[in-house]
Order: C-alpha cells, then sequence, then structure tokens
C-alpha cells in the first residue's frame, strides 16, 4: 500500500456508510410482483418488432426468389449464338475462298488465257 491509501483509511476507516434498512430483503420479490402491471394471459405475446422482422425476411425471399426466376426465364430464352472464334473462323474461310478464286482469276488475265486455252492446257497433261 501506498501512502496515500494508509492516509485514507486512517481517516475514514474500513466501515461502509451504507446501511440497508432491517427485513428490507424480506419481502422483496413480494413487493415487486404487486408494483408490476397485471399481464393478460388470453393476449398474444408477439412482439412488433418481431412481425416485422418476420415480415421483412418473407418480403426479401420472395423478393430473391423472382429475381432468380426472371434470370432463369431470360437465360432460357436467349438464342444461341456462334462463338466469336467459329464466326471469325468461318469468316476467314470463306474470305481464303474468294482470295483463291480471285488469284485465279487474276492470273488467267495476266497470261490473256481464255476457256478454250485453259481447256487445252489441262487436256494435254
Amino acid at each position: 500500500m501506498n501512502e496515500e491509501e494508509k492516509l485514507i483509511l486512517e481517516k475514514f476507516g474500513k466501515d461502509t456508510p451504507f446501511k440497508v434498512p432491517d427485513g428490507f430483503f424480506d419481502d422483496f420479490t413480494k413487493d415487486l410482483m404487486a408494483k408490476l402491471p397485471e399481464q393478460q394471459e388470453n393476449a398474444p405475446k408477439k412482439r412488433p418488432a418481431a412481425i416485422i422482422r418476420r415480415m421483412s425476411v418473407i418480403i426479401t425471399s420472395a423478393a430473391v426468389f423472382i429475381g432468380v426466376c426472371i434470370l432463369a426465364v431470360s437465360y432460357l430464352l436467349q438464342k444461341p449464338e456462334q462463338p466469336v472464334v467459329a464466326k471469325q473462323a468461318k469468316d476467314n474461310h470463306i474470305e481464303n475462298i474468294n482470295n483463291t478464286y480471285n488469284s485465279i482469276d487474276e492470273a488467267a488475265e495476266y497470261t490473256m488465257l481464255d476457256n478454250e486455252d485453259i481447256y487445252a492446257y489441262v487436256s494435254e497433261r
């Protein structure tokens, strides 16, 4: 103990200045129950906060269910599209074919061949 605590103990002592009247706790429970308001036995004991909480849970779950249904229906009604890679490959293939035919036509014009010359050239081999 330090010096301040010793001084306080010497001045005031260890006695508490608070006293409880005699017999105070003997009838404490009975007196307290008499002061409480009467409760009806048949009255429902649900509080408004519990009802509001339950309704909010029901409304939230209904909203989530409706959202999931809307997403599922929109997904099922979507038309399947070709993947981008497959579409690009198809476009590139068609472009390559067109380029091949164009290059054959250009070569034929460059050599000044007509159809009869081409037939004759192919039939000789």
